[in-house]
């Protein structure tokens, strides 16, 4: 698996040669990058052009794509798509599943974002972080009590000063909801790649939404974009630069824990949705594996082009 996070922010011709990504610039201006080493690729400038056979091969490749809008937020993102054996027996399964089922599983990941949510607190000395802890073992089947929503206000509360979520002009909210973006691209590569549909969730449900089950998957990874968005200097920045952009699609590659061992976010995604499958195949949630927050110092693996 690849581990660089490839992020076009300048109008270019993206082609492929000899199982190399080519990034003509013009005026012989070229730069070359090993298929095998890309993990994902954002495409940010509207004038980028990208051949049919490349977009071809990063799929076979397992590599997603992501597409920006004209403020250069992510937009769109194209999966990898029916590269498991048993796809129509998979998802076949995912569609029959009960309803209990769904809400323990639902269960186990509104108690596992907790839970990450009081580690990130518990990083920086607050007492609140106990008590989320708490919070997280009154989490009932299908959160019917909305623990979720309890533990979000009082997290919230005391990560951020002078902070609301609501407020579209603070460039913390741009940069969370850059970050989600990015995982919940990451996390429907893995759903995809482990033989489900992305477009049927375990609790989010909406028609509209062709990434339901992503949106249930996404959660415990949430707390660990937050700490990063916490921790970074934006200095007298007021909106995302590209090179902000940029060390924020490290979050990729950060560790966190599963089963106490170590794994980059990204390889963590495949664990977690193959795990759903056995939960899914044996109609029990025993196997389900998510991710739990470390602390662990930054990692510099992304790339960028200005």
């Amino acid at each position: 698996m690849g581990w660089r996070v490839l992020q076009v922010t300048k109008a270019c011709k993206l082609s492929l040669k000899n199982k190399q990504l080519v990034c003509d610039l013009g005026d012989k201006d070229k730069l070359i990058f090993p298929i095998e080493d890309l993990l994902a690729i954002v495409i940010e400038d509207l004038r980028v052009l990208i051949s049919t056979y490349l977009i071809s091969k990063l799929m076979e490749a397992n590599i997603v794509i992501y597409t920006c809008d004209n403020k250069h937020m992510p937009s769109g993102v194209i999966l990898p798509f029916h590269n498991h054996s048993r796809y129509y027996q998979i998802s076949w399964l995912q569609i029959s599943m009960s309803e209990p089922l769904k809400k323990r599983l639902w269960q186990e990941i509104v108690k596992a974002k907790i839970l990450n949510q009081a580690m990130v607190l518990r990083y920086l000395d607050k007492e609140s972080s106990k008590k989320l802890v708490l919070i997280s073992k009154e989490v009932k089947s299908g959160d019917s009590s909305n623990i979720e929503a309890l533990a979000a206000k009082l997290y919230w509360k005391n990560l951020f000063t002078e902070f609301k979520r609501s407020n579209d002009s603070d460039i913390r909210n741009s940069a969370l909801n850059y970050g989600y973006t990015i995982l919940r691209g990451a996390i429907s590569r893995a759903i995809v790649a482990s033989g489900l549909l992305p477009c049927f969730g375990l609790h989010h449900c909406n028609q509209l939404n062709a990434y339901n089950l992503s949106d249930d998957l996404i959660e415990p990874y949430r707390p660990f974009f937050d700490y990063i968005v916490l921790n970074y200097d934006f200095g007298a920045q007021e909106e995302l630069t590209p090179k902000i952009k940029n060390d924020f699609l490290n979050i990729l590659n950060k560790i966190c824990l599963m089963n106490n061992e170590e794994y980059q976010i990204f390889s963590s995604m495949e664990i977690v949705c193959n795990t759903l499958v056995s939960c899914i195949k044996g109609k029990n949630i025993s196997s389900l594996i998510l991710p739990k927050f470390i602390y662990k110092e930054e990692y510099n693996h992304g790339e960028i082009m200005e």
